[in-house]
Formats: C-alpha cells, sequence, structure tokens
C-alpha cells in the first residue's frame, strides 16, 4: 500500500475507485474479497471494472483461438515484429521506464554522492525479462525492451544489483 492508505482493503478501494481496470500483479485479487466483506467496494464495482477490463482484453484478441501460427489472432498480432522493434520504439519503451521511477522518500540520499552499488528491487524492475512476454513472445525483441534496472545500467556510474522480491 505504500502507506497510502490505512489497509490493504482501504487500497483496493481507492485502486477500483479511481478506475483502475487492470491489476498485472496479485494485489487487488488478494484482497478485493476483504474490501468487500468490510463494505469497502461493492459488487458493481467489481463488475464494472472486470467489464472494462474484459471489453479491452476481446478487441485484443486475447481470447481468439487459431491453432495457425502463420494466422493474425488479433490486432496485435498483425503488427509486424519489425516495427515493434524499431530503433524508434525500443526508445520510446526506454524513456517510458525511466520516466516512471518512483522514489518512495529522499532523506538526503539525492542526488547520489559517489556511490558505487545501487541496489534496485521491486516485481516489475527487471520488467523486460518478468512481464514482457505476458501476452507475446517469450523473447521480445531479442530482449532489447529496457526495464528500470537497464536504465539505470546504462547511466553507468554505479554498479546495479537486482533483487526481484526483499
Amino acid at each position: 500500500t505504500h502507506k497510502y492508505a490505512a489497509t490493504r482493503a482501504e487500497a483496493v478501494r481507492d485502486v477500483l475507485t479511481a478506475g483502475t481496470d487492470v491489476d498485472c500483479g496479485e494485489f487487488v485479487t488478494r484482497h478485493a474479497s476483504k474490501a468487500l466483506a468490510e463494505g469497502l467496494v461493492d459488487e458493481a464495482l467489481i463488475d464494472e471494472r472486470l467489464v472494462n477490463l474484459f471489453k479491452v482484453r476481446l478487441r485484443l484478441g486475447h481470447f481468439d483461438l487459431s491453432f495457425d501460427n502463420k494466422k493474425p489472432r488479433g490486432p496485435l498480432d498483425m503488427i509486424p515484429e519489425s516495427v515493434v522493434c524499431s530503433k524508434a520504439h525500443v526508445q520510446t519503451s526506454y524513456e517510458g521506464v525511466a520516466q516512471s521511477a518512483t522514489l518512495y522518500k529522499n532523506d538526503g540520499a539525492l542526488p547520489l554522492r559517489r556511490v558505487e552499488t545501487l541496489l534496485v528491487s521491486g516485481p516489475t524492475a527487471n520488467i523486460s525479462q518478468v512481464l514482457a512476454s505476458y501476452y507475446g513472445p517469450r523473447d521480445v525483441c531479442g530482449g532489447a525492451y529496457p526495464g528500470l534496472v537497464d536504465a539505470v545500467r546504462e547511466a553507468g556510474r554505479v554498479d546495479v544489483v537486482y533483487e526481484q522480491d526483499l
């Protein structure tokens, strides 16, 4: 909850009320039943979020069955890998990662001074290896899509230690 809400159930309420339809982790799944039991959310709100989620997934063709690998299953399959993996798109992905990094608390630690090693942690800090292939090929663009770990490493000023779960 990053201390945004007093409890995980309250965080679920806040997330769903804000309009979030997708939880790429398991947070909402794990804590929604408690939020429902405590009356923080109702089934109508959960249904609304699920309807939105599945409308998008249906449009993307996630449920289209085709056992012919040469036949596109949805609109994203019609975009050739040469376009997806172009230098411009990989750069856009890198910029998104670099701009979305969040610092929870700065007690005078930044800017970094003479730090030799930096720990980068979190379930999606190395997203290019963790989730990039969630809906697609296992080796997206030969691993060229960067995650936060890659963005920090590329700066080259410190050694980066990555640990998914602390």
